[in-house]
């Protein structure tokens, strides 16, 4: 399998372009194929849901990728809970009910868990990445056939899916897709690079160490949406909910669609009109299992 390695890795980190040989045996624009896949019950259902966008991904237990594409869904769904989308994930079954359970658990995926017996649903769409998520509009028509990226993967599905929606226009998914660069001066740069550095504390729950250099970066450019956005996704997952709205907030002023500062407000709540920010900026205090049957692991593909 050794020569499919520059193709996977060429997916991973290329853009749109690639998209379609994520799933070779379809195109965008196609209707997708009439199939039930076995749900924990053992009672067959189809993948896709009558009359409804659906999501839906395929997936693999005990990969790295699949793990992070999956954490990014998780906060999709989060983000858009209110919106008319039916979520499914899409497993061999050549994978143990444990693994699968353990990996939903972990990652916070809340859809469906469907298990394609055979590979039969993977074959007959050519599925060539995982995780690759698949946007099915409400006629059953493959809208966007999305492999895992490194860097925005949960941003691109959202922005996806709400084109699919009716949310975004051709125009409003390709600025969601490819923002304009700004001309950025040196105080700004050096505000990222601090900023970059508190994402990966964050992710790796050193809140108290990500949080100071989410306050750095706003020392240096109080007007940096990220460094807000960082603060209450902290504070939020902290538990400090006054103070994540009021973060999120500001946030939200400075760019609409900040999206640490959506899922802050998602898991807090509508920041309040007079939440209270200090003259930087910053918030101060003060302010309002799915499973499936066992089978041996597949050979690699």
């Amino acid at each position: 399998m050794r020569p499919l390695l520059p193709l996977l890795l060429a997916l991973l980190a290329a853009g749109p372009a690639s998209r379609g040989l994520a799933l070779s045996g379809i195109s965008e624009g196609e209707a997708l194929p009439v199939m039930k896949l076995r749900a924990r019950q053992g009672k067959p259902r189809p993948y896709l849901e009558a009359g409804k966008v659906t999501a839906f991904v395929f997936f693999r237990p005990g990969q790295e990728f699949s793990v992070e594409g999956l954490r990014e869904l998780a906060g999709i769904q989060e983000r858009l809970k209110e919106a008319p989308v039916s979520w499914v994930g899409i497993v061999s079954d050549w994978y143990p009910a444990a693994k699968v359970s353990a990996l939903v658990k972990e990652t916070g995926f809340q859809g469906t868990v469907l298990v394609d017996e055979g590979d039969r649903l993977y074959g007959r769409l050519g599925v060539a990445v995982h995780p690759t998520t698949g946007i099915a509009d409400a006629a059953g028509v493959l809208r966007a056939a999305l492999p895992f990226r490194k860097v925005n993967y949960g941003n691109i599905v959202a922005a996806h899916l709400r084109h699919t929606l009716g949310e975004l226009d051709d125009a409003g998914l390709q600025a969601a897709l490819e923002p304009p660069k700004s001309v950025e001066g040196g105080d700004t740069v050096k505000a990222r690079r601090n900023l970059k550095m508190g994402e990966m504390l964050f992710k790796m729950k050193k809140h108290e160490k990500a949080l100071e250099i989410a306050q750095k970066s706003l020392e240096i450019d109080p007007e940096l949406a990220e460094a807000h956005g960082l603060a209450a996704a902290i504070h939020a997952a902290s538990g400090d909910c006054a103070k994540a709205t009021a973060a999120a907030k500001r946030a939200l002023e400075l760019k609409a669609d900040e999206a640490r500062a959506l899922e802050a407000s998602a898991a807090c709540g509508e920041a309040p009109a007079d939440a209270p920010v200090d003259a930087s900026g910053t918030a101060v205090p003060g302010g309002a299992e799915d499973q499936v049957e066992a089978g041996a692991p597949p050979a690699a593909r």
